[in-house]
């Protein structure tokens, strides 16, 4: 991964509802947190993504942040999905020999 820039200067507004993301080269921001959130949706942030902000201080990844609680992982979402033959019914007894 390059180097990150540096943290943006205290002439930018930021205050703890106020994020920076590092997306493909680019520092992004400020948004807020419902910024994060519909960027998370739309695939511009996953979990290694790098965030400022005036509560952390410096650049840390996404999931040293609270707002990790917004990433939803895509193995978890596969890996609990139910099996299909959870969804079959019993066989009928009538069927056995």
């Amino acid at each position: 991964m390059p180097a990150l820039p540096p943290a943006p200067d205290s002439a930018t507004p930021a205050g703890p509802e106020r994020w920076f993301y590092h997306h493909q080269g680019h520092v992004v921001g400020p948004v807020s947190t419902s910024e994060i959130q519909l960027s998370i949706a739309n695939g511009l942030i996953d979990s290694y993504t790098m965030i400022w902000s005036a509560e952390t201080g410096r650049w840390v990844p996404i999931v040293q942040t609270r707002l990790a609680r917004y990433l939803v992982p895509a193995a978890a979402s596969a890996a609990t999905a139910p099996l299909i033959d959870s969804y079959l019914p019993p066989p009928d007894r009538r069927d056995r020999p």
